[in-house]
């Protein structure tokens, strides 16, 4: 078994054009199964799929919009294991950010769910700090006053510490 994650086959590893055409589908049960898909296939062949991510990237950040519950927990575990290898970290934790920035309603109605998920994912130290690190780069106080307040409830309401 050891040496199929050394090496997987080369199958595997054009699979990620067809799981990035399956997120595109209106259907939230074609994007959970290709979710899904995705979160196994990084638990087993994470250092051979990560460099493919940047192209499903935009994709994933866009599905935090999704309608659909479990869509939404899908992405946010994927994203978090994206997260687990310190050469992406900062980059989803940017892009989730500017997705909150550009869309208000994703702000108001999901960065409490996808900070408390990511929170029992990673390290919440460390997401919060890049986090705080990356706000200082915008200049909407709204947006940084809002932002800061879901930290704080979070903080306050929750046990997010590990």
């Amino acid at each position: 078994m050891d040496k199929t994650k050394d090496n997987p086959p080369s199958e595997f590893m054009d699979i990620m054009p067809v799981i990035k055409e399956m997120l595109t589908v209106k259907k939230s049960n074609t994007a959970e199964s290709a979710l899904i898909w995705m979160k196994n296939l990084l638990q087993i062949y994470s250092h051979k799929l990560l460099p493919q991510f940047d192209d499903v990237l935009p994709i994933l950040i866009e599905k935090l919009q999704d309608s659909e519950e479990s869509v939404i927990q899908n992405v946010i575990d994927v994203l978090g294991n994206i997260c687990l290898h310190e050469d992406y970290f900062h980059s989803v934790i940017e892009k989730i950010l500017e997705n909150f920035h550009l869309n208000k309603d994703v702000l108001n109605t999901r960065m409490q769910i996808v900070i408390k998920k990511l929170c029992t994912l990673l390290d919440s130290q460390k997401l919060y700090m890049a986090f705080a690190e990356k706000l200082l780069k915008y200049e909407n106080v709204n947006f940084i006053s809002s932002a800061v307040q879901t930290f704080d409830l979070i903080l306050l309401t929750d046990n997010v510490n590990k």
